[in-house]
């Protein structure tokens, strides 16, 4: 009983069969004896029908929870295509378009290959089953997951010659697509040997990732207490009415200074609401760019702060490429709230958020993502996040409409939390009304429309 509960605790790898095989293979059992106290194999028993095949597979992938997912030949156009999650896929000869490749069987009763678990030994492919697979597209999917996927391909192919290879190589980092020419289309003898070669590697690299990854806490604390410019700068003071026109701006060597101007205007003049922007000196920007903002009321409270992408793309690393918007514990905006922002023109209106910046979530995804990639091409984990080749985020942006709508979609736009600014006084009704009208009228057209998108 104890080596079964030390057995149900081991990393999970699953083997997908080809055509006219079944789970109880040669390689399946071939995995069971490398991988013998470091993994567990699992190979459910599929057909050629596409959608019962991966209905089968998500729903083990659900409760076993794989770490590496291997398919053979039309198990790996299965392995594409399944819900793989966060696993890792290994493809061998994979058949990327079985329509066309299979259809030599086509009505043809074949035996399979091996003694099947569900006592069935011979199968018929119909045009029916075949048809099923023009509804999928692996190859796009092979494009989408290319950080999850490695391939190993043989030139000596029989059936796939080198189509498997000459798709793959084009989007498959470096070294994740194996191309070799001692197997034929079915995975034996040497082919073995290099198959354990490649999943080694992706086992190594997940435990090279798993062991320097942060976790989500770690990360959001990481993008929250990220450096700030300390290069020189000035901080302008932006005085505005509460309808959120300016009234006028001062520049000011330090925020203390700007703080002590906005306190005493504070008290002066309680129709007042105020910004100081940071303006960082010499950025390549075709306008003064703020790389810092805050936001306060009439009495001078800190309602926002935020810190934007101007500055931190020119910045190494994750610390500033993340986020704009990151420094408040909640987000600034939200769906149907109303916001002041600068139109085409550049004159100040009146907007609604129609949909939200992207979230905190969505960047530790891409933070792992980016992290898998880096590795994958070879190099350290603990490099990365000082590189000036990361490209970062400047996806926290809010889809604002700020005028009627119209098919053309001309006021409507993307726009950084800090070119919003939160409407702090009361509207009047037409002006509500009008904004209500508005984004009714784009509602209306969206929910009309079944080819239409909403922006994310």
């Amino acid at each position: 009983m104890e080596s079964e509960n030390m057995t149900d605790k081991q990393p999970v790898m699953m083997y997908l069969h080809g055509f006219m095989s079944g789970a109880n293979g040669a390689k399946q059992r071939q995995l069971q004896k490398q991988f013998k106290g470091r993994y567990r194999v699992i190979a459910p028993e599929l057909t050629a029908h596409p959608v019962e095949s991966l209905e089968i597979i998500n729903a083990l992938i659900e409760q076993e929870n794989p770490e590496i997912i291997i398919g053979t030949s039309l198990g790996g156009w299965m392995a594409i295509r399944c819900n793989s999650g966060n696993a890792d896929i290994i493809v061998i000869n994979p058949c990327l378009t079985p329509q066309t490749q299979i259809s030599r069987w086509l009505n043809q009763e074949q035996t399979y290959f091996c003694k099947r678990l569900d006592g069935v030994q011979t199968y018929t492919l119909t045009q029916e089953v075949l048809d099923l697979y023009n509804d999928y597209d692996a190859i796009w999917t092979a494009k989408y997951r290319r950080l999850r996927i490695s391939a190993l391909c043989s030139l000596a192919d029989e059936l796939l010659g080198d189509s498997h290879y000459t798709v793959l190589r084009e989007f498959l980092p470096k070294g994740y697509c194996k191309v070799v020419s001692d197997f034929g289309h079915q995975c034996r003898d040497a082919g073995m040997t290099h198959l354990y070669e490649l999943i080694e590697k992706v086992i190594a690299r997940r435990k090279q990732i798993a062991d320097n990854m942060m976790t989500f806490d770690e990360f959001k604390e990481m993008v929250r207490t990220r450096p700030t410019p300390d290069t020189p700068g000035c901080y302008r003071l932006k005085m505005l009415r509460t309808d959120n026109t300016r009234v006028e701006s001062g520049y000011y060597a330090t925020k203390e200074d700007a703080e002590a101007e906005m306190q005493k205007r504070a008290c002066d003049d309680k129709e007042l609401t105020f910004k100081i922007d940071r303006i960082g000196f010499g950025q390549v920007a075709p306008i003064q760019f703020p790389v810092e903002e805050w936001l306060y009321d009439c009495e001078g409270k800190l309602l926002e702060q935020a810190s934007c992408s101007a500055f931190h793309y020119q910045q190494s690393g994750i610390y500033g490429k993340f986020f704009g918007h990151v420094l408040s514990p909640r987000r600034p905006f939200m769906v149907n709230q109303y916001v002041t922002v600068r139109n085409r023109q550049g004159q100040s209106v009146l907007g609604i958020v129609v949909s939200e910046g992207l979230s905190l979530e969505w960047g530790y995804r891409n933070y792992l993502g980016t992290l898998d990639e880096w590795v994958r091409e070879g190099n350290q984990p603990d490099e990365w996040v000082n590189t000036t080749l990361f490209p970062g985020s400047d996806e926290d942006e809010y889809f604002v409409q700020f005028g009627p709508f119209t098919e053309l979609m001309e006021n409507f736009a993307f726009f950084h939390p800090m070119n919003m600014t939160p409407v702090q006084r009361m509207l009047s009704d037409e002006e509500t009304a009008d904004l209500k009208k508005w984004h009714r009228d784009y509602l209306n057209y969206i929910n009309s429309n079944d080819n239409a998108e909403t922006p994310n």
